[in-house]
């Protein structure tokens, strides 16, 4: 098993082609995209394609396919916070925000 990291490469709606510096990772590179996605302005040449290690693993929409899993992450993060704060309260009887300890 091979330790290089496989060439990661987005392909934007004006057929311009980008190295990804995330690698293969494939959270990372949805999380960039999703991160773009927000601060984007009118003319935004957005992600259309992804490829990884020279196959093509999006073929069209890889920037809605970011969108939702940015929604997704920020979900579950969502849920996790709820989940500690209310572990928090059960153990210390209060909220986690607020007051100092």
């Amino acid at each position: 098993m091979s330790s290089e990291r496989k060439v990661t490469v987005v392909m934007t709606a004006s057929g311009r082609a980008k190295e990804h510096p995330a690698g293969a990772d494939l959270r990372e590179v949805l999380n960039a995209v999703y991160c773009e996605h927000m601060t984007a302005g009118s003319g935004w040449d957005r992600p259309t394609k992804l490829f990884v290690a020279g196959e093509c693993v999006v073929a069209d929409g890889l920037a809605d396919i970011a969108w939702d899993y940015g929604k997704f992450q920020r979900q579950k993060e969502d849920e996790v916070e709820a989940a500690l704060d209310e572990w928090v309260e059960q153990r210390f009887g209060r909220k986690a925000e607020g007051e100092a300890v």
